[in-house]
């Protein structure tokens, strides 16, 4: 079945990278949030950056060093550990991230994406 009914219009999905994309995870269940988020970045063919919480991201380290034992290319797969308002700030105004998976509060979030749009719809209209 076609994706509409009306054969007078073209239609198709483009299924590419996006490049570098960035994983925040929080402070429960980091390595789960993680691992879901490198699956679909891997697939995809896209770059990641993981962002655990500051002080549970042991799992991480130890599951990207894994990660490259396994045989990913170096590069591929990355943890950045640090404070969300240094680290996580950097991380989703950095001009080269095109895609954030993120998971937090209320506050965190609207911060998160004003950030992003800041960078990515500047030059938008609203």
């Amino acid at each position: 079945m076609p994706p509409i009914e009306k054969h007078s219009i073209f239609n198709y999905a483009l299924l590419e990278p996006v490049g570098l994309g960035v994983a925040i995870t929080p402070w429960n269940s980091p390595l789960l949030l993680a691992m879901s988020k490198l699956a679909t970045a891997l697939a995809a063919g896209c770059t990641l950056v993981k962002k655990p919480y500051e002080h549970a991201s042991a799992s991480l380290l130890e599951f990207t060093r894994l990660v490259e034992k396994a045989g990913i290319p170096p590069g591929l797969v990355n943890v950045v550990n640090g404070y969300g308002h240094e680290i996580g700030d950097a991380l989703v105004s950095h001009p080269w991230v095109a895609k954030i998976a993120f998971m937090g509060g209320k506050v965190d979030c609207t911060h998160v994406v004003q950030e992003f749009d800041a960078l990515w719809c500047a030059d938008k209209p609203t």
